[in-house]
């Protein structure tokens, strides 16, 4: 039953991204993350080449340009020649990269902080609290809240989905929250714990520095799918004063995730 539930609730963000695309857009957005699973599974197999695959993703999409750099850095250890490359190819992909974060010059931005400025008694004040870097440190910290928000994962960002600029997906099923839970609470006894985690950061601060990262934030299906398995696996193997209620729990979760994934259809 467990299989059942760990197939049903991972289809969901791919099944949501597909039908909210087209086949193109799905194949464009999602090609990275296959990229990904293959440098997962290379790793898993102690092979030192794990990360090359990744070399791959800013050929596909520019915006992801920085996240083969972040990969190499955080595994700093033997990787050398791997950063190096990594280097080359976000300088080569640099100016496609560079024009779709948060860094980009805006113009209507910087006239929202002029305006607001005049709000202030006096010129330092004014420079101190509305300034240009206000621009970049706003933008850095709405996506970083968007994307730490559990309701983006689980909810499509319900009950103040965000407009215009995000698709608003259903990412995994609500009663999941529970299984991603306890996949962070257990993520010592978590096996090959350190790329899980370097992925996911690394993935993170790539979403982060980008304008607009709806749609691109699927990259993290990988790390947070596997912290979800291993939250479904701790939860049927320990002996919770619950214990002997979780079949009856394994039954209301898939006739709720069922009817979730038949409401993607509709």
């Amino acid at each position: 039953m467990t299989r059942l539930i760990i197939v049903l609730s991972l289809i969901f963000w791919p099944l949501s991204l597909f039908l909210a695309n087209t086949v193109g857009d799905f194949v464009k957005y999602f090609f990275p993350v296959l990229l990904l699973i293959l440098s997962w599974q290379l790793f898993k197999k102690n092979n030192s080449l794990f990360l090359w695959p990744t070399l791959l993703i800013p050929f596909f999409e520019p915006k992801l340009a920085v996240l083969p750099l972040l990969l190499g850095v955080m595994n700093l250890k033997r990787h050398w020649l791997f950063i190096g490359a990594t280097a080359i190819v976000l300088a080569f992909n640099f100016k496609a990269f560079w024009g779709q974060t948060i860094f980009k010059a805006d113009y209507e931005a910087q006239q929202e902080i002029i305006g607001k400025s005049y709000l202030y008694p006096n010129v330092p004040l004014a420079r101190l609290f509305q300034n240009k870097g206000r621009i970049y440190v706003n933008k850095f910290t709405a996506n970083f809240l968007a994307l730490s928000d559990p309701n983006n994962y689980f909810f499509g960002f319900h009950p103040r989905e965000i407009k215009v600029d995000n698709q608003n997906l259903r990412k995994f099923p609500f009663l999941g929250i529970m299984f991603m839970l306890l996949g962070f609470y257990y993520l010592a006894q978590l096996p090959q714990k350190k790329f899980v985690m370097v992925l996911l950061t690394a993935s993170f601060i790539s979403l982060t520095v980008l304008n607009i990262f709806d749609r691109h934030d699927v990259i993290l299906w990988l790390p947070l799918s596997i912290l979800y398995i291993h939250g479904v696996k701790e939860f049927s193997t320990k002996k919770w004063w619950w214990h002997r209620l979780n079949r009856g729990f394994y039954v209301v979760f898939i006739i709720f995730t069922v009817w979730e994934l038949i409401r993607l259809f509709l």
